[in-house]
């Protein structure tokens, strides 16, 4: 670094002002309690990071954080899986709002991350681990809890943005409500709409005349809370339509478009009347319609998928003994897909049932946490799961281990596959523990996790066989390494990522599993309103398909921001060195890149 250059950067922090943390809270466990009285790994990510960020994506945000991958198909609405630990993404489960963001009509029954922006979240909590006991299915990798707006205060809050591809941005949003005596009346509505060009799915530079794959999205939410004494009623709707270009791995093709129609529903009945009672009663829906049309490497194809899921859910948390919290909830749910191609019969429904218990009991500095779970879905025998953790607290110290078993069934695309049934391929399973230590004072956050999951009975397709199997087992382990410190006139966060994945017999890696990965941040402001904030990531190499090698790579980012009374201009630059890479072979990421953008709020 250059004098001048370093005389400059000792300057900005001299100017910058204090950014202390707050005492953190955690909710992703079904009760709210500090984080350092839990025995969970969780990285809470905040509403004021959520803006301070230059990202416009829940994907360009949660590829930095410690413990996850997210291989995309390209940028702008495309394929995505979200690695926790290494686990696919078909093993975590995502929350928004506490409705279950599975599509019921992909192949795995992932969730479809790549349509989800970020001015309606509120916080998001990063659960790593297996967490089928409190979840069930999907959970086994690690559990993903969004929260959209709350509806606090009067609030009406606007966002313009512009950027590279024509990317077009608008969103609104209000909130308001009244409180009487005993009587609270809150609603929180948003709406948003996204225009942008894109580039070229497939790698522009392996074939001839690419043409640009864009998205057209437009998306609403509402959420409507009544309170009257110890009675309460939440009731809300996600609405999103996405119309998107994409490529196949082996061609561009200019034809190929997709349509996603995500409608949800929920409601929640909660009624707090003491300590022993303390129960609420949910019902959430969940209806995909997705279309894809054009011509790829295999000919013309139009197919139309139609699923739905309804869950109803009723749970009563209990505090009985001192120190201690139970919680006992009974599940049921229905998911069925309509598909009108060659890969399913016309409409498949099955049906699940799940009761777990779960207590966590804290005694002076010993925190100690156990849980069972029993669940079973049609066609299959019943699965019985638990967990047990234990932690120390020592100070700003808390030492704490945890060993857990969870599954994963298969997902209706999986089981009625009629290329060749298989119905007689087995849920996958899994055996986890780690190890940790972490750090919290009003200005550090340190988290040292040592973790280790074997996978029995990994679900994968067969070519040969052409059909879906249970492809032998694979055993990952990993550390993961957080610091998080806000100095006096300035802050930053780092974390390293180490992951070793194999399958125990043949010795292969899973695809796309970067062994190392580094991620830094600082920010601080130049003056009272001006901000300044930088990001760093290191992607390791990484196994691909067909035994190739994807190379690593490293991005810089830079986000500068301006304060100018209720508004705020801030400018995003990404992939500023302009970086050329490929998260998926032949799937380029965008190169340099600009997103300005202007908020207000009133």
């Amino acid at each position: 670094m250059s004098s001048s250059a370093y005389k400059l950067f000792l300057f900005s922090i001299y100017l910058t002002n204090s950014i202390f943390a707050k005492p953190i809270f955690v909710t992703a466990e079904q009760f709210e309690r500090p984080y350092l009285e839990s025995t969970s790994s969780i990285e809470l990510i905040t509403r004021e990071e959520i803006e301070e960020s230059g990202n416009n994506s829940l994907i360009e945000l949660l590829k930095s954080r410690v413990g996850l991958s997210i291989p995309t198909n390209g940028p702008f609405g495309k394929a995505s899986s979200i690695q926790i630990r290494g686990a696919d993404g078909r093993h975590t489960l995502v929350l928004i709002d506490g409705v279950r963001a599975t599509d019921v009509t992909s192949i795995s029954g992932g969730a479809r991350l790549e349509f989800m922006g970020l001015d309606q979240i509120e916080s998001i909590e990063i659960l790593r681990g297996s967490q089928s006991v409190l979840y069930g299915s999907e959970a086994i990798g690690g559990v993903l809890k969004i929260t959209t707006i709350k509806a606090e205060s009067k609030k009406a809050k606007l966002k313009l943005a512009y950027g590279s591809y024509n990317n077009r941005i608008g969103s609104a949003s209000i909130q308001g409500g009244k409180k009487l005596e005993d009587f609270s009346f809150n609603y929180s509505l948003g709406a948003g709409i996204q225009r942008v060009d894109g580039i070229s799915a497939f790698n522009a530079k392996k074939t001839v005349g690419a043409d640009e794959d864009g998205l057209n999205q437009t998306n609403f939410t509402g959420k409507f809370f009544l309170k009257k004494k110890e009675h309460s009623v939440l009731v809300g709707f996600q609405l999103t339509n996405s119309l998107y270009e994409y490529d196949d791995a082996l061609a561009d093709n200019p034809t190929s478009t997709g349509e996603y129609e995500d409608t949800q529903l929920f409601s929640v009945y909660s009624y707090e009347k003491s300590d022993l009672v303390n129960f609420n009663l949910s019902y959430t829906q969940k209806d995909v319609n997705r279309d894809l049309s054009g011509e790829n490497s295999f000919g013309n194809f139009n197919y139309l998928y139609k699923g739905n899921f309804k869950r109803l859910e009723l749970k009563n948390r209990m505090k009985f003994i001192e120190g201690g919290e139970s919680i006992v909830g009974l599940e049921l749910e229905r998911e069925s897909v309509d598909a009108l191609d060659v890969k399913l019969s016309k409409t498949q429904t099955r049906d699940r049932i799940a009761g777990y218990i779960n207590h966590y009991q804290k005694i002076e500095s010993l925190i100690f946490e156990a849980g069972l779970r029993t669940e079973r879905f049609q066609g299959f025998e019943e699965e019985l799961v638990y967990k047990t953790s234990l932690g120390y607290r020592l100070g700003e110290f808390t030492i704490k281990g945890s060993f857990a078993t969870g599954f994963k069934a298969p997902s209706l695309y999986q089981t009625f596959n009629t290329f060749a049934p298989s119905n007689k391929i087995s849920h996958e399973e899994s055996q986890s523990g780690e190890v940790g230590v972490l750090y919290v004072t009003p200005e550090t956050i340190f988290e040292l996790t040592l973790f280790e999951i074997n996978y029995d009975n990994y679900i994968d397709y067969d070519l040969t066989l052409n059909r879906y199997v249970n492809r032998g087992d694979f055993l990952q382990r990993g550390m993961e390494i957080n610091l998080e410190h806000d100095f006096k006139y300035w802050g930053f966060k780092s974390s390293y990522t180490y992951l070793r994945s194999k399958n125990i017999l043949t010795g292969e890696s899973l695809i796309r599993r970067p062994k190392n990965k580094i991620s830094f941040s600082a920010d601080g402001s130049l003056s009272q309103s001006i901000k300044l904030a930088s990001q760093f990531d290191y992607i390791g190499k990484r196994d691909e398909v067909n035994n190739q090698l994807l190379p690593s790579y490293w991005t810089v980012g830079l986000v500068l921001s301006k304060d100018i009374a209720n508004f705020k201009v801030k400018m995003a630059l990404n992939n500023i060195l302009d970086r050329e890479y490929e998260e998926v072979l032949n799937f380029p990421a965008m190169g340099r890149n600009y997103l300005l953008s202007f908020s207000g709020q009133w």
